[in-house]
Parts: structure tokens; sequence; C-alpha cells
């Protein structure tokens, strides 16, 4: 009879065990990835909504009163001082 080896015995134990690590890491790490990718994605779609419902009344506001009009060829009136 010949003397079997004790890892060989118990190889079936650290196999099960790596491989329980192996996949509570994977786990752990999808878990820790997946909060900030949900959070950003949150954030997009409030964004997306927001624009959606709000864009049509931004557009109007800056074709009635633009921010960035400069009145060209108009002179400056004496009253008024440029600091």
């Amino acid at each position: 009879m010949m003397a079997v080896p004790i890892r060989d015995c118990i190889g079936g134990i650290f196999e099960a065990s790596e491989n329980r690590i192996v996949i509570s890491l994977s786990a752990a790490i999808g878990i820790i990835l997946a909060i900030p990718v949900a959070i950003a994605l949150f954030i997009w779609l409030v964004f997306e909504y927001l624009r959606w419902r709000y864009l049509e009344y931004l557009v109007r506001i800056f074709q009635e009163k633009p921010l960035f009009i400069v009145p060209f060829g108009q002179p400056v009136p004496e009253g008024i001082r440029h600091l």
C-alpha cells in the first residue's frame, strides 16, 4: 500500500476556500464600484430630466433678454462713470 500525501487528502478544502475568497473579493469590489456608478447614474438622470423639463423656458428667457448684448455704436451718457 502506498502512502498518500496529506496535501492530496485535504486539497479540496484549500481549493474551496480559495474559490470562496476570490468570489467574496469579487463581490466586494463589485459592490464598492456599483455605489458610485449608481450615484453618478442618478445624478445624470436628474440632470437629463431637468434639462428636458426646463430647456424651453431657458431658451425663451435668453431670447427675450440675452445676457451679453454689447450696445455697439451707442454713445455713453455723460452722467455715467466707468469704474
